[in-house]
């Protein structure tokens, strides 16, 4: 009996763990592996941050991005 609660429990929160929110410090790690990657981190930060400060650091990291995949690949 106390197995199953035992075990409901660890199911539950491992499943509560999975859906915490992405950091900047998580999308600062994924920048300096493969920064196309850490593109849709920065936006999740930019439009669920409760802080300011981070959405304006996201935002300017975003515009970086934005501005030199603009100068890698022109548009004709």
């Amino acid at each position: 009996m106390y197995f199953k609660i035992y075990y409901f429990i660890i199911i539950f929160l491992i499943f509560i763990y999975s859906l915490h929110s992405v950091s900047y410090e998580e999308a600062y790690a994924m920048e300096k592996e493969d920064p196309l990657f850490s593109i849709p981190l920065y936006e999740e930060l930019v439009r669920t941050s409760q802080k300011s400060d981070i959405r304006k650091t996201a935002s300017s990291r975003l515009f970086f991005f934005m501005r030199n995949i603009a100068n890698t690949f022109p548009l004709f």
